[in-house]
């Protein structure tokens, strides 16, 4: 994707932008986020602290490989 969306030509750009705009529009997205907060929502449980993939990653990797 990011060969694509790196692209020289301008066509190829347009295209790569409009096939993402129409797969993940705004609409799509904010569908998406809703449905996943209400489904957490519903989930009993506590409050936690969400951890970005490539943080929790850096931080594995930091307890096995000390700097």
């Amino acid at each position: 994707m990011i060969r694509v969306l790196g692209a020289p030509d301008k066509r190829v750009r347009a295209k790569s932008r409009a096939w993402v705009q129409g797969h993940h529009s705004f609409e799509v997205t904010k569908t998406a986020v809703v449905k996943a907060v209400e489904a957490a929502l519903a989930r009993p449980g506590t409050a936690a602290r969400a951890t970005h993939p490539q943080a929790a990653m850096k931080a594995f990797a930091a307890k096995i490989r000390p700097v």
